[in-house]
């Protein structure tokens, strides 16, 4: 076996494990992982960046897209931190898990495409 061909399995194996990554920290109980979550969706688009911004004109855009879901997840907390008489606190809102969840997937979503049309899954 040549390097390269054990260096592309090497990188697969990488991808594959972030998306594993990913889907265990999507467990389906409702007690979601979102720290794990984000970081893999992270991980990934690190990973793939100049591949998806060189594979087509619109790869920018996404890479754009998925750092905005990932800032905006990375600064929830920051956002809804409120005075309150106890002191400062996070409130979230009662639907912020159905939004987290919805938003990381997304960006999972675009992130599996990617992989797709660059024959990487």
């Amino acid at each position: 076996m040549n390097v390269a061909n054990s260096e592309r399995k090497e990188y697969r194996k990488g991808l594959h494990f972030q998306r594993e990554r990913f889907k265990a920290g999507k467990d389906g109980t409702g007690e979601n992982n979102f720290d794990q979550m984000c970081d893999s969706i992270e991980n990934l688009k690190s990973d793939l960046r100049s591949k998806i911004i060189n594979r087509t004109d619109k790869g920018k855009e996404t890479i754009n897209r998925l750092q905005k879901i990932i800032d905006w997840y990375k600064t929830l907390e920051l956002k809804h931190t409120r005075n309150t008489p106890t002191g400062q606190q996070v409130i979230f809102p009662r639907d912020i898990g159905f939004k987290i969840n919805k938003n990381l997937t997304i960006a999972y979503e675009l992130l599996v495409e990617e992989m797709d049309a660059l024959e990487l899954l």
